[in-house]
């Protein structure tokens, strides 16, 4: 996981810092996606920026390791693939990339498929998120 974090935040310009991760399921998700983002379903990550002053970045992250084992069933990757793929999403978005619009969620998916390339995970050609069915109960912006 550390890998990820740190080759995101790398990616993006910043070379120090502190990223906290926390790995949890999807009731809890749901219910931490519901406190923070008024959002009512499970989530594959939540990410909270608390300091971004380049090369300074501080924040955590909240992962859904259940999403990531049923999304990569449906994908036909790994979960720890999966999981590697919501972590660099959450460390983008902590840097100050977002998802909200078709031009930065295809930068989004740029930047999250050269950082798994970095990592040896080439498969996210294949299986990244684009590839992701979405429930409908979730909008189509990850995070």
């Amino acid at each position: 996981m550390s890998a990820a974090v740190v080759a995101a935040a790398c990616y993006r310009g910043f070379t120090t810092g502190m990223i906290g991760i926390r790995i949890t399921d999807n009731a809890t998700i749901r219910q931490c996606n519901r406190q923070f983002m008024n959002h009512d379903y499970p989530t594959d990550v939540i990410s909270f920026g608390y300091d971004l002053c380049p090369p300074r970045l501080e924040g955590e992250m909240i992962v859904s390791e259940e999403m990531a084992r049923q999304r990569a069933r449906d994908v036909g990757w790994s979960p720890d693939n999966e999981l590697l793929l919501y972590v660099v999403h959450g460390t983008l978005h902590i840097t100050g990339m977002d998802d909200q619009n078709a031009a930065s969620r295809a930068a989004m998916r740029d930047a999250e498929q050269q950082v798994l390339v970095r990592l040896g995970i080439s498969e996210i050609i294949r299986c990244g998120a684009d590839h992701h069915p979405q429930p409908s109960t979730r909008p189509e912006e990850l995070a």
